[in-house]
C-alpha cells in the first residue's frame, strides 16, 4: 500500500478513536437491557415503574427473562455490521 506514515497515523487514530467512542455509547443500550432482566429491583425502587408488577406474571417472566436475552444477541449481532459498515467507509474515502 503507498500510504504516507503521517496518513497511517491519522487513520490509526481515527480508527481507534471511534472504536473507543463506539465502546462508551455501546454501554447505553447494554444498560437498558440489563435493567429490564432486573425490573423487580427497579419497581421497588422507582415509583412510577409499579404498574409493571400488574402485568400477568407469564408475560413479566418472559419480559424479564427471555427479553433482555433476544435483545443483547441483536445488540451483538449489529456490532460487527457497523464496524464493518464503517471501515468500508473509511477505505472508499481513499
Amino acid at each position: 500500500m503507498r500510504i504516507s506514515y503521517p496518513e497511517r497515523i491519522a487513520r490509526f487514530a481515527a480508527t481507534t478513536g471511534f472504536v473507543i467512542t463506539m465502546i462508551i455509547f455501546w454501554a447505553i443500550p447494554v444498560a437498558f437491557v440489563g435493567s429490564i432482566s432486573n425490573i423487580n429491583y427497579l419497581t421497588n425502587k422507582v415509583g412510577f415503574l409499579k404498574f409493571i408488577l400488574d402485568i400477568p406474571p407469564v408475560i413479566l417472566g418472559v419480559v424479564t427473562g427471555l427479553l433482555p436475552s433476544i435483545l443483547l444477541a441483536v445488540l451483538m449481532a449489529l456490532l460487527p455490521i457497523i464496524l464493518r459498515r464503517t471501515s468500508f467507509r473509511i477505505q472508499a474515502n481513499k
